[in-house]
């Protein structure tokens, strides 16, 4: 009889969520699925972005995040402090979100005690792993060398670590990656960071394809289902548009395509929806016929992930050295500000070919993108290190 290797079961934290605030969750909970102590821990969940929540953190510590007092930066460091010193002795693996940890990265901690606590962690002899998702470490100085960027369009330029509204600033995101890279067991990304930072590992974006599934009109809750009429339906994410800065996806490409389009006769109707629930969201997803993600930031993200997932041809500006590390079956639809107008055109005209990507879209999500999936190629990067 073949002896196989019994591998311990780990305890793990992952916090606080940051600008992915779903994933943590979705993560947590496939790991618990193998069988191992998953849980998430939230800071706070902001109103900008509740809607975003999939599920409950297992632990909230509701910090107070605006127009605080001395009494509430004190109540502040006893909940962090208090719940630091507990989860030493409660989880194995540590898996920080966005670059955030139980050091506030504000003011002097920033400047003097940055990743303090992880530095601890590792003298405990604690696995720490750090995934990033977006403008935390992307480099301006980079990113606004490609023709398409979120660069070129961003006037908030907000600094990802709880400075609030400033400039980026990418000397700041060098020495946090460089520092990242000497404390972390692991650094994990996707898309155009991986390309940016080579010595991080792929983690695809995690989807419940569950939940996020192709159904019949008839079956969508009467409540979210749409007026039936003659004209194609292209959805576009736009969540959050209040705190988004400039032309971040390239929607106003978007939007002037399809105007055009409707101009030279052609059926169609954009649908654009924000701070609809994440969980109700999918009910119109599932009732679009080509969906755009973004035209800019070179990759795909959690909401084409979605659209995958529910059958639909998704439609993405992808850069070519992007495409390279990414597998060949990915059926993502290509455009760019330039060409998104003759592109939707193509989609619109030909029914079989948006049937038969959104088929193989729903198949490629369920194999790359659904969480149980994820978290097991999780699982395996928290045993090689």
């Amino acid at each position: 009889m073949e002896n196989k290797e019994i591998k311990k079961k780990l305890r793990i934290l992952h916090m606080p969520g940051g600008v992915a605030l779903y994933q943590p969750y979705l993560l947590t909970r496939g790991l618990r699925l193998m069988g191992h102590k998953a849980d998430y821990l939230a800071y706070y969940v902001p109103e900008t972005a509740a809607w975003l929540m999939q599920g409950t953190p297992d632990f909230n510590l509701n910090l107070r995040a605006k127009n605080y007092n001395f009494f509430d930066i004190l109540l502040n460091a006893i909940k962090i402090i208090g719940f630091f010193i507990w989860s030493l002795f409660n989880y194995d693996v540590f898996h920080f979100h966005s670059g955030l940890t139980f050091t506030p990265q504000r003011g002097f901690l920033k400047k003097y005690f940055l990743y303090f606590d992880v530095k601890i962690l590792k003298l405990l002899r604690k696995k720490v792993v750090f995934q990033w998702w977006g403008c935390q470490i992307r480099l301006k100085q980079i990113d606004e060398k490609y023709k398409y960027s979120c660069c070129h369009t961003c006037t908030l330029q907000r600094q990802s670590f709880g400075e609030g509204k400033e400039n980026c600033n990418d000397e700041f995101k060098i020495k946090v990656v460089a520092l990242t890279k000497k404390l972390g067991d692991l650094n994990l990304t996707s898309g155009d960071l991986l390309v940016m930072f080579p010595h991080m590992k792929l983690l695809n974006n995690a989807v419940n394809t569950d939940l996020w599934k192709p159904l019949p009109f008839e079956e969508i809750p009467e409540k979210f289902r749409l007026p039936k009429t003659d004209n194609l339906k292209i959805y576009h994410a736009y969540g959050n548009a209040e705190i988004r800065a400039g032309d971040a996806k390239g929607s106003s490409f978007v939007k002037k395509a399809v105007e055009e389009l409707q101009k030279e006769g052609y059926k169609i109707e954009l649908m654009i929806f924000d701070k609809v629930p994440n969980l109700d969201l999918r009910y119109y997803q599932m009732q679009a016929d080509i969906c755009v993600d973004q035209l800019r930031a070179g990759c795909y993200g959690s909401n084409a992930v979605e659209c995958m997932a529910v059958g639909k041809p998704v439609i993405v500006y992808m850069r070519n050295d992007v495409l390279k590390i990414l597998p060949p079956d990915l059926p993502i639809v290509n455009a760019n500000p330039d060409n998104i107008k003759e592109v939707l055109r193509g989609l619109i005209e030909h029914k079989e070919l948006r049937e038969k990507i959104g088929k193989q879209s729903r198949e490629f999500a369920v194999k790359k993108h659904d969480f149980r999936a994820v978290a097991k190629k999780l699982e395996e990067y928290y045993y090689s290190i």
